[in-house]
């Protein structure tokens, strides 16, 4: 008989002596709180925050204000946590978790076919969903059938959020690319929530989840707290997110082994090492094998009987995922062993006859989490940064500006322009943004190659030398990739003594935006006046402090792309008067004690 038929009795014969679930909707809460805690976080090295800030001139970072279409107003880290959500309930329509049905993905099928068949998949009536892996990449279509789109809410597709960043940084006003961050930011959100759902076993194994489950278990707060586990990351080079989702690496025939490499995708991770609660033993997914497990007991509370007693469990501790903890296989639950364990020990007699069936409780799902969760962190992370990995350094060249390709990855097939910011009709709430130069790349840029850009200044620049440029085209594998980098203006740098401590600040050149750059607390600190040198980038800078005995001056060395709080400057040499040479590679300076340079 059919596993899914035999529990379905057994749980109306015993419904009033068996564990009670609660039925979940898919849970938005988990997704808002991931997408929450990588956007103000700092993940594998990289800070969306200081992104914003050193590369789009961003000054509040994550906490910069975008108005969208609807004049609905959320900081950036706001627009990301809602896109967790609005991927289920887009606010474009009424009926939520439509959009859901393209949220699964079998890493076992060909990607065409690797879409969702159960339950309200519709595919009886023709209208299939598409795997989780093509949906993310797009073009997100719409479906009508049944009288209604069957994918409500719009495309918010990779290439898609691609393109409201292009226009968020290229747009004429800045309504529109104030709106057009905003899209960027909720679009993140939404492919973020993809990924996330990779981690889910029953989106891996195509399991209809409407009635709690892992996903359901995992929203209560009473049984997750995201920012008690220490994120696992995506440990290969990303030439596709796609990679995140599926590599291609696990089959049935390569087993699970596989799945312990740092490169492989989660939607594999998930199918291969954990049950979604009627695939347990099912045919058509080989792994994980519960005769690949040992038994061990573990106290269960059972909530109903208000009772807690030893449950027997299957232990897996081979065969792909076992949980290595300081060089220990620790080994993870995978089943309780028993659906009617205590019916069976209360009434005997009346059935002795049941089969076994193995079943997933709070204690299977407590181990799951443990391993899942900090897999949807880190992947989600790994897809913006992978999003915003794009970074260009321009400095200024005469008669224009030289532009470094400083990423990892060749820059090709693109074009890169750039904008300046006007005052229109003498109206300083008219500003708008045009296009002042653009070069179509004569070869692919190579890591550290440059290129240099010539014009002529435009003479209503509202922030001299302040300059947005854009390249769009393939960086690396990525048709259609977008790095902005937006300059800035003419600044000084001095040091200041206020309130009895020196201070290091910057400032535009018309006295505007001054602002700390080196918070010193140290009374005792004589940093020296004029004593500084910026990199042309505007990325460091060193300067001189004083001391009482020899050496007399040290050189310390600043990272302008550190938030204040968190700068920490290093000391580089005994010394003073530093100078960096006109390429950026050397610091000069002069030796105090030996007269020299």
């Amino acid at each position: 008989m059919d596993r899914k038929f035999i529990k379905s009795i057994l749980f109306l014969f015993v419904i009033s002596f068996t564990i009670s679930k609660q039925a979940y909707p898919l849970s938005v809460e988990t997704h808002e709180t991931i997408n929450e805690t990588v956007a103000k976080g700092t993940m594998n090295g990289f800070s969306l925050d200081s992104y914003l800030k050193t590369n789009l001139g961003i000054s509040d970072g994550v906490n910069a204000i975008f108005n969208d279409k609807d004049n609905k107003t959320n900081k950036v880290f706001d627009w990301i946590r809602l896109g967790g959500e609005f991927e289920d309930a887009p606010p474009e329509n009424t009926i939520p978790y439509r959009r859901s049905r393209n949220h699964f993905h079998n890493p076992l099928l060909p990607w065409d076919q690797a879409y969702y068949t159960g339950f309200l998949s519709l595919c009886d009536i023709g209208h299939c969903p598409v795997s989780a892996i093509l949906w993310a990449q797009g073009p997100q279509k719409s479906d009508f059938a049944l009288g209604f789109d069957l994918n409500p809410g719009g495309d918010w597709s990779w290439q898609q959020v691609r393109n409201y960043y292009l226009l968020a940084l290229t747009s004429s006003l800045k309504t529109d690319r104030d709106t057009n961050f905003a899209q960027t930011f909720r679009g993140m959100g939404q492919l973020m929530h993809l990924v996330h759902d990779m981690s889910v076993p029953e989106h891996t194994r195509n399991d209809f989840h409407a009635f709690g489950g892992y996903e359901g278990w995992v929203v209560s707060p009473v049984n997750v707290n995201i920012s008690s586990y220490t994120p696992v990351f995506f440990g290969g080079a990303i030439n596709s997110i796609s990679n995140l989702f599926d590599t291609d690496q696990y089959t049935n025939t390569s087993g699970p082994g596989v799945t312990t490499n740092s490169n492989i995708g989660l939607a594999e991770y998930t199918n291969a090492n954990f049950f979604s609660e009627d695939t347990i033993n099912a045919n058509n997914f080989t792994y994980p094998d519960i005769t690949q497990t040992t038994i061990t007991d573990r106290n269960f509370t059972n909530t109903l009987w208000n009772t807690t007693y030893p449950r027997e469990y299957y232990l897996k501790n081979c065969c792909g995922e076992t949980n290595i903890v300081s060089s220990e296989t620790k080994g993870y639950l995978l089943a309780a062993v028993d659906f009617l364990d205590y019916y069976r020990q209360q009434y005997p007699s009346l059935s002795f006859a049941l089969p076994k069936i193995p079943v997933l409780d709070d204690n299977v799902y407590r181990d799951y989490a443990s391993l899942l969760l900090p897999r949807a962190v880190g992947y989600s992370a790994g897809l913006l940064n992978y999003f915003f990995r794009g970074q260009l350094q321009v400095t200024r060249s005469q008669g224009g500006l030289k532009i470094k390709n400083i990423n990892q990855e060749i820059m090709e097939s693109g074009t890169i322009s750039i904008y300046y910011d006007h005052i229109v009709n003498n109206d300083p709430n008219n500003i708008q943004r045009t296009a002042l130069a653009s070069q179509t790349l004569p070869a692919p840029l190579e890591p550290v190659q440059e290129i240099i850009i010539s014009f002529t200044p435009p003479p209503d620049n509202i922030k001299p030398y302040r300059y947005i440029v854009v390249f769009y085209g393939k960086l690396g594998n990525e048709e259609g990739a977008v790095i902005g980098k937006i300059t800035q203006p003419m600044q000084i740098f001095y040091v200041s003594k206020r309130s009895g401590i020196d201070k290091i600040y910057r400032m535009d050149i018309d006295g505007s935006n001054q602002t700390v750059v080196y918070d010193n607390q140290q009374p005792d600190t004589e940093i020296q006046i004029g004593k500084l040198a910026v990199l042309s980038d505007g990325t460091k800078l060193a300067y001189t402090i004083a001391t009482p005995n020899p050496p007399y001056y040290n050189i310390y060395l600043l990272d302008l792309t550190i938030p204040v709080s968190g700068s920490n400057p290093t000391f580089l040499t005994q010394g003073d008067w530093p100078s960096f040479s006109p390429d950026g590679t050397k610091l000069y300076a002069s030796n105090w004690t030996a007269h020299d340079v």
